[in-house]
């Protein structure tokens, strides 16, 4: 029963990351996340990679219709303000959190 129960609670889990990538695309194209990457963007020259979406705000953006948001490359450093980057990196906390609001752990 105990193995049941984890399984579904995964289940439940994933289905909410897979909302919150979905929405992720939307969230990318508000006006509080461009002025947060034009606040939190380096100021040295960097290729501009994101959503193709996003072209109309960056200019020289190089598409990736993979992610939500964009990131800056500058030679071998990356600086990832994409929100994609920013819910893989902080999937175990959003798991947590997750787990907390349905299951009350």
């Amino acid at each position: 029963a105990k193995r049941g129960f984890e399984e579904a609670r995964e289940k439940m889990i994933q289905k909410v990351l897979e909302e919150v990538r979905k929405q992720a695309p939307k969230k990318a194209a508000s006006n509080e996340y461009l002025a947060f990457v034009k606040k939190n963007a380096p100021r040295e020259k960097t290729e501009v990679i994101g959503n193709s979406a996003l072209k109309k705000s960056f200019n020289g953006l190089k598409a990736d219709n993979t992610m939500a948001g964009v990131k800056f490359v500058s030679d071998n450093i990356v600086y990832d303000l994409s929100l994609s980057g920013a819910i893989e990196a902080q999937e175990e906390l959003v798991r947590r959190t997750i787990t907390k609001n349905l299951f009350g752990e």
